[in-house]
């Protein structure tokens, strides 16, 4: 056993010996003040009843301090939570999210018109993230499967698969439904895609469903990303400028600063 193995076990006995050390001496002190008490006042009658009345106190006591430290450690530990899916989130659309816009974005016959209302520029703030959130959630994104080649979307979902899957192992996201949702939406366009030989001569029935599908998506898609860069504005001001850059609504060809 190496040197840092034995200071550690010595660590940990020392605190564990020292927790029943602290509650003996704690205890002593305690019985030491209500003697000197007595000595002083001879009145055990009293002692007595406040003892008694300080201890009617305590169950009371325990569980206010158990409250509010359980509130505030349930407060700091959902902030933590959140802090973690938030980062989480960013690092979706930084190695797949954007990406997938980008290849939706080829199937959007009103592109043009949502592209107007939805390029980032670094002087938004709040009211402008609002106004492209209702926007987005108000305004039917129009979705046309024969403007592009449907092979170009199943290999870009191919690639971005196990990126997917991968999120939905992560606990934390467990406290962002919303995401998930469109996790799961994301992935039945991919699922629907390679269920079918060919894109060739598909029936009308078939071509309503998969648009659908794929207006589901995105726009699931571009309601997470606009609360993602309210939230990456708010604390890292440097990669929003990044994401700002790379915007795929924006005219931009290339991220390099003018």
């Amino acid at each position: 056993m190496d040197y840092k193995s034995i200071t550690k076990e010595k660590y940990i006995m020392n605190r564990k010996l020292r927790t029943p050390l602290i509650v003996v001496l704690l205890v002593l002190l305690s019985l030491l003040v209500y003697m000197v008490q007595f000595l002083i006042f001879r009145r055990p009658a009293d002692s007595g009843f406040y003892f008694l009345e300080d201890l009617a106190f305590v169950p009371i006591s325990v569980l206010l301090v158990t409250l509010g430290v359980n509130a505030v450690l349930n407060s700091h530990d959902r902030q933590a939570v959140l802090e973690k899916v938030s980062i989480v989130v960013n690092e979706f659309y930084a190695e797949a999210g954007t990406d997938l816009i980008l290849g939706f974005r080829s199937y959007m016959v009103n592109f043009d018109e949502m592209a107007a209302k939805l390029e980032l520029n670094g002087r938004w703030t709040d009211p402008d993230f609002d106004a492209a959130r209702k926007y987005l959630a108000l305004q039917p994104i129009e979705i046309d499967i024969g403007s592009n080649d449907l092979n170009e979307l199943k290999r870009l979902l191919e690639t971005k698969k196990d990126q997917l899957l991968r999120l939905f192992e992560n606990a934390n996201l467990m406290e962002h439904d919303s995401f998930t949702d469109m996790l799961w939406a994301v992935y039945h366009v991919y699922d629907e895609l390679r269920s079918r030989d060919s894109f060739d001569s598909l029936p009308a029935a078939d071509i309503r469903h998969l648009n659908t599908d794929i207006q589901r998506a995105d726009k699931l898609l571009l309601l997470e990303w606009i609360d993602s860069m309210r939230a990456l504005k708010g604390r890292y001001p440097y990669l929003y400028s990044l994401a700002v850059r790379k915007c795929p609504f924006g005219k931009r060809k290339t991220i390099i600063e003018d």
